[in-house]
């Protein structure tokens, strides 16, 4: 499934957020998305973050609940 080619935003995600944020959702951990995508661990953990700010949730529970309601994923 590629994540990271969702050309619109949703919730003021930006696609790499977005896709971030759904790898982890499935249960994937920060390294396994940071070669998933070829990037850092580090920069992965900041989307992450940046996702819950954005969302202005806690958890991550709650921010792929709020993706959910929002539509298709």
């Amino acid at each position: 499934m590629d994540l990271t080619g969702m050309g619109t935003k949703r919730l003021g995600l930006s696609p790499l957020v977005r896709a971030s944020l759904l790898w982890c959702a499935q249960g994937r951990t920060i390294s396994e998305i940071a070669v998933i995508q070829d990037r850092t661990a580090t920069q992965i953990q900041s989307d992450i973050e940046q996702a819950l700010r954005e969302l202005n949730v806690n958890s991550m529970e709650e921010a792929v609940e709020q993706l959910r309601v929002s539509g298709p994923l």
